[in-house]
């Protein structure tokens, strides 16, 4: 019957624009969480190159001697100088900015599947309308919502029983 061909579309309808929505919003959450792993790098590389600037303040500090002029201030007392590290401040911030750019193109990837998804949900969402605008000319008499409330029946009917319901 019409009834059950137009309730069978419908359900197909729904069914592709959930998935369609879901993936969209799992990847509006990966879009978040990367962001903020981008955030992060960026302030550890900020705080990495502070850290390689105050290491070098240290190999300075260690020239000095007292009633000796200090080259960045001229101070003749030098009672707290600043320490070195042993670390490799410029390999971190390599690494660090490798990893960044990494997360930068995952981002961009997932930019374009937002991107991507909403313009096939928004789609399916106008194919939805068509469909449901052309219910109303062929079954006059039917209300719309009664063939939804039909068409998720039938899903429900479909999943309890695992057959395909053609």
């Amino acid at each position: 019957t019409q009834k059950f061909y137009f309730s069978q579309l419908i359900l197909e309808k729904y069914q592709e624009y959930t998935t369609k929505y879901t993936q969209y919003q799992n990847f509006s959450e990966k879009y978040t969480q990367v962001s903020s792993e981008i955030a992060n790098l960026q302030k550890n590389i900020i705080d990495l190159e502070l850290a390689k600037e105050r290491n070098y303040l240290g190999v300075i500090a260690k020239t000095l001697h007292d009633n000796d002029p200090c080259p960045l201030c001229g101070s003749l007392h030098h009672p707290n100088l600043a320490t070195t590290s042993d670390c490799d401040y410029d390999e971190l911030i390599k690494k660090t900015k490798a990893e960044l750019e990494q997360k930068t193109q995952v981002k961009d990837q997932i930019v374009q599947n937002i991107t991507e998804s909403k313009t096939i949900f928004s789609r399916l969402k106008e194919e939805i309308d068509k469909t449901l605008d052309t219910i109303r000319v062929f079954l006059p008499n039917q209300n719309i919502e009664s063939i939804e409330n039909y068409s998720k029946n039938l899903a429900n009917k479909k999943e309890s029983l695992g057959v395909e319901v053609n």
